[in-house]
Formats: C-alpha cells, sequence, structure tokens
C-alpha cells in the first residue's frame, strides 16, 4: 500500500503505512534486522521525496546503526544505505558528510561486488559531483576519469553513460581553465 501511496504522490499516506509494517516487523519478527532497516530506508525515502531531510536522515541512520550491528561489514545493503545519506547529504549542501558516506559505499562496493558492476562506476560519479561542489576539480576529475574507464570497460561505446562521464569531464576541465580540453571531452 506504501508503495501505491509512494507513485500517487501521497507521501504522508504512504509513511503511515511504512510506519505501521514497521511495527508489525518489530513486534513479530524482531530479529528480521533486514526487512526493519529496508523498511526504515522506505521510510527515509518517502520523507526525502518531500524535502524533508533531516527527518529522512534520522530514518537512514537508524537504518544504517541496525546494518552495521546485524550485517557483515561488506553487506551490499550497508553501501545502499550509504548511498541515501550521501543523497540526502548532498542536497542539504552538506558535502563533507556526503563525501565520506560515499567514500565507505564505494569501499564496500568495491570489496563485494564485481570490479566492472555500474553501480562502482556510478558511486564514482557521485564523488566526482560532491568534488566538484567542494570547488576541488582536480579531485573531481580524477574520480569522473575513474568512472569513464570502467564505464568504457563494460558498456558500448556509444552507451549513454559514457557520455555522460565525458561531458562531467568536459565541466572538470572547464573549472580548471582548460577549455581546450574542456572542448574535447564535450565534443
Amino acid at each position: 500500500m506504501a508503495f501505491v501511496f509512494q507513485i500517487e504522490s501521497n507521501f504522508e499516506e504512504a509513511i503511515d503505512c511504512q510506519k505501521r509494517a514497521l511495527e508489525i516487523r518489530k513486534e513479530n519478527s524482531p530479529s528480521d534486522h533486514l526487512a526493519i532497516a529496508k523498511n526504515l530506508i522506505e521510510i527515509g525515502r518517502s520523507f526525502d521525496q518531500q524535502e524533508e531531510y533531516d527527518d529522512a536522515l534520522d530514518f537512514y541512520q537508524q537504518a544504517l546503526t541496525i546494518l552495521e550491528e546485524s550485517c557483515s561489514s561488506e553487506h551490499i545493503e550497508l553501501a545502499a544505505c550509504l548511498q541515501r545519506i550521501g543523497f540526502t547529504r548532498y542536497r542539504t549542501s552538506d558535502f563533507d558528510s556526503s563525501f565520506e558516506s560515499f567514500e565507505r559505499c564505494l569501499s564496500i562496493r568495491e570489496a563485494s561486488l564485481p570490479p566492472n558492476d555500474s553501480t562502482i562506476a556510478d558511486t564514482l560519479s557521485y564523488m566526482s559531483q560532491v568534488q566538484r561542489n567542494r570547488e576541488q576539480h582536480e579531485l573531481s576529475l580524477a574520480y569522473q576519469l575513474n568512472c569513464l574507464l570502467m564505464r568504457s570497460k563494460s558498456l558500448p561505446p556509444d552507451h549513454l553513460d559514457i557520455a555522460t562521464s565525458l561531458s562531467e569531464m568536459g565541466k572538470s576541465y572547464e573549472h580548471l581553465n582548460d577549455s581546450k580540453l574542456a572542448l574535447t571531452y564535450y565534443h
């Protein structure tokens, strides 16, 4: 029901359903930590979609705590939760905390996924964007270059994600006042 309410952008009803589901899970399956954490993440997502970032972060942090206590340090759900926290902190312009979350996320993904997994490249791209917002353009470029290299190995040369990486590298060179290289990557 919460999913349907989210699709309809009726976030208050979605949150009510998610909270009811959370209470039922806690009462009937208190040892199912993963389901409880996922439920907390879904509540956080609903708050995130309403741009209620403090509430979203509160639920994400609760989920993160449960995942850290009950899962291995390389569990993929832990990385997904850290990514959500990174996005939310990015939206609130807390770039330092956002970067830390993405950095932990990347570490987990690199340890637990195949080296050509697209989520690793995506995380590198997010880290590049955070660095650009921190005005760390050389670091932004380095993360985006690693992202491009990964994408080039696993995707066809005309894939949209490769074009996006090239464009992002152009932006970095533009910020570094190297218009020739910027134009080369934009081209």
